[in-house]
Parts: structure tokens; C-alpha cells; sequence
């Protein structure tokens, strides 16, 4: 009698420590948060501006869309696509609700989708227009999405003193931003492209006064070719910095991001794929992988328990 109670109690030992690991591996797959960060590629109907195909005429015709609403601080991806065996020659146009006027695309359209990029920096409503050159009629595929806003294209861990989106244009290519500055700090200043550039090539011109009227020249006549351009930048004042940013052009207009961060930071947008992490173990194989340790050794008390009591028994 005795030799069986001990043999139930060590069963149920073994029952219960097994369930408690079993719920703890359960647990942690079944009810663990969604962590991710990242941009979702789901996209709702409050998301797509224009989702719609186009019989476009040979050899010429237009296709305009007026009043598409976009908003403020968010990132927009125009997508071309010919829908039929055919391509053809498109230049494309987007004019704000002031007026005024980005090249968008020019070149040839085929099967093959175009990606069109574009950062909002004025909410309303716009104007597209097609401009389409084909030698057999053929139907084009249009859509525009709302992707991204300006904020979740950087590191939340950045301090980011100073954001703005700015237009410029042949009527206003300067931008004179205020920023407070302290000599104990090092900084980070991004200039970010935010519009496509269609056979144009802008320079630009930046400076830094100081509140005691020193002239920084950080960019003079600089080809604005790539996607961002970045420089640090520490000063000896504390005080207002006032940032100049200039900005020659002729017809067209572009959007430029202006981002100051604090410290020696990396800037927070990049044209290079970001690199290689290390090895990343997910917390929830890192508490199973502990779990088992753990019942690996209970487990094996158990058996030497099991294993004593046996002997005694037999005694």
C-alpha cells in the first residue's frame, strides 16, 4: 500500500510539473503582444486616393483627375501601369492646391509597374494630369496610396528637435527656419528630398547665423542629386540658429524635408538597405528554451527521488 501511495504522488509530481510547463509554452505563443513596429503593408479604403483604369486614345490624349485630397506629413506612392500588350510615352503632373506645379513622371509606361514617390507637405485638394503619347489605344492603370507619414520614417529613439516639410518653388526658394541651439550638444541636420527630381538637376545653398550674427556657409552651390544630404554641427552660442535653406529653380516646384536631431546620430533616413543585425533570439523561444531547462532538471530530482524511494521500499 505504502509503495503505491509513494508511486501515485510521484505521478502526480510528474502530472502537475507538466502542465505548468505546458501552459507557460502556451502562454507565451498564444497571448504574446504584437510588437511590430514596422509599416503595415495591409492597406484600408481611407488609405487609397485613386484606384482606377483608363482607356487612353491613340495618338495623343490626356487623362485628368481633379480634387484628389492628400494630406499634410504623409508619404504617397503614385503606381503606372499599362493594362493592355501595349506601352507609351506619359508625362505627368501634379499641381497643389495653389497652383503650383511638380513633374511627377516622365518616360515609358508598359506592363512593367511604375513606383512613383511623393511627401505631402500641403493638405487639399489636387490635380493630375496625363499626358499620353500611344500608337494603338490601350488602357492604363492608376492608383495612389497614402503609405507612411513623416514621422514613422524615423528611429523612435531619436530627439528630434526641429521637423518640417517645406515647398519650394521659383517664387519662394528660400526657407528661413529658427532653431534653438545649445553649445553643450552636438547636432544632426537632414535635408531630405521628398519629390521625385524629373530631368532637373536644383543646387542648393545652405547657411547657419548664430545669435551673435556669425555665418556658417555649410552647402554652397551644392547639385542636390542625391536623396538626402546630411552635416553636424555644434555651436559655441546658445541661443536662436537661424537656417537658411536656398533653393534656385525655374518652373517646377519640389519638397524638402528639414530634420535637426540631437547628437552624433546617424541619419534617420537612408538610401542604402540598413545593414545586417546581429543574432536576434525572440523572447518567447528564449523562455521556452529556459522552461525546459528548468523541467529537464526537476525531472531528473524526480527520478532520483523515484529512484530512493524504490530502494527503500525494497528495504
Amino acid at each position: 500500500m505504502k509503495k503505491n501511495h509513494e508511486n501515485w504522488k510521484l505521478h502526480s509530481e510528474y502530472i502537475l510539473i507538466s502542465s505548468i510547463m505546458i501552459l507557460l509554452v502556451i502562454s507565451q505563443f498564444q497571448f504574446q503582444p504584437n510588437t511590430n513596429n514596422g509599416i503595415s503593408l495591409n492597406t484600408s479604403s481611407e488609405e487609397i486616393v485613386w484606384d482606377s483604369t483608363h482607356i487612353v486614345f491613340s495618338p495623343n490624349d490626356q487623362v485628368f483627375l481633379e480634387n484628389l485630397l492628400f494630406q499634410e506629413d504623409w508619404m504617397y506612392v503614385f503606381y503606372l501601369e499599362v493594362v493592355t500588350p501595349h506601352q507609351c510615352e506619359i508625362n505627368m503632373t501634379l499641381t497643389d492646391p495653389e497652383g503650383y506645379n511638380y513633374k511627377m513622371f516622365q518616360g515609358t509606361v508598359d506592363q512593367q509597374q511604375k513606383e512613383i514617390q511623393f511627401g505631402m507637405v500641403n493638405e487639399g485638394a489636387y490635380n493630375i494630369t496625363l499626358d499620353v503619347n500611344t500608337e494603338f489605344t490601350l488602357n492604363l492603370h492608376l492608383k495612389i496610396e497614402r503609405t507612411v507619414s513623416f514621422m514613422d520614417l524615423f528611429d523612435q529613439n531619436e530627439e528630434i528637435l526641429a521637423f518640417h516639410g517645406f515647398r519650394f518653388s521659383q517664387n519662394e526658394p528660400l526657407r528661413e527656419i529658427p532653431i534653438l541651439l545649445d553649445p553643450n550638444s552636438s547636432y544632426t541636420f537632414i535635408l531630405a528630398l521628398i519629390t521625385p527630381l524629373v530631368n532637373i538637376l536644383p543646387v542648393i545653398n545652405t547657411f547657419i547665423d548664430d545669435p551673435v550674427d556669425n555665418h556658417f556657409i555649410i552647402y554652397q552651390d551644392q547639385a542636390l542629386n542625391e536623396f538626402y544630404l546630411t552635416f553636424q554641427f555644434q555651436t559655441i552660442n546658445h541661443g536662436i540658429h537661424e537656417l537658411q535653406v536656398l533653393i534656385d529653380l525655374l518652373e517646377i516646384s519640389l519638397n524638402l524635408m528639414v530634420v535637426v536631431t540631437l547628437d552624433n546620430s546617424n541619419p534617420p533616413i537612408s538610401n542604402d538597405p540598413p545593414p545586417r543585425s546581429t543574432l536576434y533570439i525572440p523572447i518567447e523561444v528564449q523562455v521556452v528554451s529556459i522552461g525546459i531547462f528548468i523541467f529537464a532538471i526537476l525531472l531528473a530530482v524526480l527520478m532520483k527521488k523515484s529512484s530512493s524511494s524504490r530502494n527503500e521500499l525494497s528495504y
